[in-house]
């Protein structure tokens, strides 16, 4: 169950779940270490909206890398229970209706089960400071002041570097959207606009991108990482 801090009294002692996740990020592997050493895990969320304060969390997914590969039974998905009803028009993008979000998994049960999933893992995503930043907020729900602990990696920054290591001179304020990034580097989307369909589709590009990466020169985990 959450934890309420009434802000009388001792601040109450973290959850082990939280204290276990802790400890497990302490442990990190090198940054030094070439990319193929560390686990990735490459997730999406999917919200009732674009203000964080204001919108929830509906779906989360994600995927394992580790040694250079995918693996499919790496895999974390979670619908997320709330009891507002989303905005039709996300409706229609996400495709996630009331009822389902009324039999989801409750919030605070949602974020420990992901913590788990990741343990220590590099975080990767497509405007990856967008969904963390929705992790945050429900988690601080449950522990205030409390913030994810992994590092984190941007696909749209991958990008920007290679442009920029092909041409000094390129245009970074260009658009960089998932669909356009899976044109260019021929990767199929698989059901867009859901957590675990875009979580996947993202995996399969950063692959590609590290493949890129390493042919560039940039063999060390630092290189890759979101500021």
């Amino acid at each position: 169950m959450p934890v309420f801090w009434p802000f009388q009294g001792k601040k109450p002692t973290p959850p082990d779940w939280w204290l276990d996740y802790l400890r497990q990020c302490k442990t990190t592997p090198s940054l030094q270490l070439p990319p193929r050493q560390q686990r990735f895990v490459v997730f999406d969320t999917e919200t009732t909206g674009l203000q964080t304060g204001k919108d929830q969390l509906l779906s989360i997914g994600a995927f394992g890398i580790s040694q250079g590969m995918l693996h499919t039974a790496d895999h974390f998905s979670c619908l997320v229970q709330q009891q507002v009803t989303p905005n039709p028009q996300n409706i229609a993008i996400h495709g996630i209706l009331p009822q389902s979000t009324r039999e989801g998994v409750p919030e605070h049960l949602a974020i420990q089960d992901f913590l788990r999933f990741c343990g220590n893992a590099i975080l990767v995503g497509h405007h990856v400071g967008f969904d963390l930043e929705y992790l945050h907020h429900a988690l601080q729900k449950i522990i205030p002041g409390a913030r994810m602990q992994n590092k984190s990696v941007d696909i749209i920054n991958l990008v920007r570097k290679l442009d920029r290591y092909r041409d000094p001179l390129h245009d970074t304020a260009q658009a960089y959207s998932l669909e356009q990034l899976c044109a260019r580097f021929e990767v199929t989307t698989v059901e867009r606009h859901t957590a675990s369909g875009d979580a996947w589709t993202t995996a399969v590009l950063f692959l590609k991108l590290l493949k890129k990466i390493e042919r560039g020169g940039w063999h060390k985990t630092r290189h890759l990482l979101y500021a």
